[in-house]
């Protein structure tokens, strides 16, 4: 009987301590990509490995896709602008912490421009006719890639100059009116930017 109530103890003991242990670490929670070392990304708040959504440092519940995003797919936001005209309401503005991805497909969409100030990095692609024609796209300090495709897109001003690296290709017929606003003038490319070489600090 006294060996039996020793091992219903023990039994207590574990399980009182698995749930005093606190899988989240407070030297993994992040604010924006510099925060983040060793391969880890900002994703939610918390540094986590690649462009993994669940960790052992980031719990699922840590991360909930964010209503600005129409889905979450490995700790990337979406925001898809397929129609004509689409996601003219208002300034996209994408959330904090994130990798963010705009796809402007629709002609004419995506025209109150795109903020990606506080994303951890950004992918703008404004493929439809006359896509992003009027609001400036905003890029924040970390990565950004700007694909102006469409004829006639992306006319309100490309913003990257404060990004650790940049892209702006501007193949659309009329594209990028005025020229993209790189980080350094040693990373200009014709209209657009350049995010190779020395054009690429990021960690």
């Amino acid at each position: 009987m006294r060996r039996a109530s020793r091992v219903v103890l023990a039994a207590m003991a574990a399980a009182l301590a698995a749930c005093s242990v606190d899988r989240r670490s407070d030297e993994f929670a992040c604010r924006g990509p510099d925060d983040c070392s060793g391969g880890r990304t900002c994703v939610g708040g918390w540094c986590v490995l690649g462009d993994a959504a669940v960790t052992p440092d980031a719990e699922p519940d840590a991360m909930p896709c964010p209503p600005e995003c129409d889905s979450c797919t490995g700790g990337v936001c979406l925001i898809n602008c397929p129609d004509a005209p689409s996601c003219n309401d208002a300034v996209i503005t994408c959330p904090a912490g994130l990798p963010c991805k705009v796809n402007c497909d629709g002609p004419d969409s995506c025209d109150r421009g795109i903020d990606c100030q506080a994303a951890s990095s950004c992918d703008i692609r404004c493929a439809g006719l006359g896509s992003c024609s009027a609001g400036a796209l905003t890029c924040g300090a970390g990565s950004c890639k700007v694909s102006c495709t469409g004829d006639g897109s992306c006319m309100g001003s490309v913003d990257c100059s404060v990004a650790c690296s940049c892209s702006v290709v501007c193949s659309g017929s009329g594209s990028c009116v005025p020229e993209a606003m790189c980080p350094d003038p040693g990373c200009d490319s014709g209209k657009g930017c350049r995010s190779s070489g020395q054009c690429n600090t990021c960690n």
